[in-house]
């Protein structure tokens, strides 16, 4: 099949066109709330006792900011998000919040190479020069042609969805047609 078409289902086929922000968003919200959920079910009762009672917000915030724990969280936290990525992408091309949405993950080269995905999620890892990528990657989205992260330039890679092709009208009938009737 050409590049740009993918068949959608008995007939019909579907043109690429790089998926919307919206779609992208809600996606990536998806993935991050299963590899929480996840997290929160392994070590959330954990957490809950490790960390002491605190009377106001101010008191809360502090403890939260002075705490190896949350801090060893994060990095679980980041690493899970990772690996999610790296393993359902590289496996399936999409993860499970873009199955959701529609979306697919593709090279500009063909196959998605594995360095190809890690360079798409190096977004995750946290240390500072990725963390800057917390704010660029969105951001370049909406300035960048395609709706691509910087990440996603670096990688050569882009999210897309496939959208139907409307149907083509039933030719009109021509006089030699009707009269052959």
């Amino acid at each position: 099949m050409p590049r740009g078409k993918k068949k959608m289902s008995a007939g019909q086929e579907g043109t690429e066109v790089p998926a919307l922000l919206w779609k992208r968003a809600a996606a990536f919200v998806i993935d991050a709330a299963i590899v929480y959920a996840i997290l929160f079910l392994a070590i959330g009762g954990k957490l809950a006792t490790a960390l002491p009672d605190a009377a106001s917000f101010a008191e809360s915030y502090a403890l939260m900011a002075e705490s190896s724990i949350l801090n060893w969280v994060s990095v679980i936290f980041s690493l899970m998000l990772l690996l999610y990525f790296l393993l359902l992408e590289r496996r399936f091309g999409q993860s499970i919040g873009k199955m959701a949405m529609g979306l697919h993950v593709q090279s500009d080269s063909g196959h998605i190479s594995f360095w190809q995905h890690l360079g798409r999620a190096m977004f995750l890892i946290p240390v500072f020069p990725f963390m800057v990528l917390w704010i660029a990657d969105p951001i370049a989205m909406l300035f960048t042609r395609n709706n691509r992260r910087l990440s996603e330039i670096v990688s050569k890679t882009r999210v897309v969805e496939y959208r139907e092709l409307p149907a083509a009208p039933d030719a009109p009938m021509t006089d030699s047609k009707e009269k052959g009737k």
